[in-house]
């Protein structure tokens, strides 16, 4: 697991330092501290989704099958978001996707990601992974 985080990293943070490339060649209506705010949200909502797959990965025994179900899973955490942005009485829904958790109009708004949103993260992150390393210890692997 710790591989797959360090992958998830250093593939954000190429992709950080190639969009901080891109900004030098055009004007941005917002700064370097925001950029990496961006960035450091974008890193989180991926840990979020390694962390998910892996809990998921702990009750699968065959790979094949989590293929569809993490890519749907990821689907509808999108379409979650988007539908609590669209309708007002479906706000709840927003809870549901990690993508809300570091929505890229409210941090330009506020420099900042939510403190909230940071302790969820934390929380699913830090919990996820622990979950994960429990249900493997039980899990039946099958070869």
């Amino acid at each position: 697991m710790a591989a797959v985080g360090l992958l998830v990293a250093a593939l954000n943070l190429v992709e950080a330092v190639a969009g901080l490339a891109g900004l030098a060649f055009v004007k941005a209506a917002y700064g370097p501290r925001e950029f990496w705010l961006l960035a450091a949200g974008g890193l989180l909502v991926n840990l979020t989704f390694a962390t998910i797959g892996f809990v998921l990965a702990c009750f699968v025994t065959r790979p094949r099958v989590l293929y569809p179900a993490s890519a749907g899973l990821v689907l509808f955490a999108y379409i979650a978001g988007v539908m609590a942005k669209l309708a007002p009485k479906l706000g709840a829904l927003r809870w549901l996707s990690p993508f809300n958790y570091a929505d890229p109009p409210e941090i330009l708004a506020t420099k900042a990601i939510g403190g909230g949103y940071l302790a969820l993260f934390a929380v699913l992150i830090i919990g996820l992974t622990a979950a994960a390393f429990a249900l493997y210890d039980r899990k039946d692997i099958t070869i």
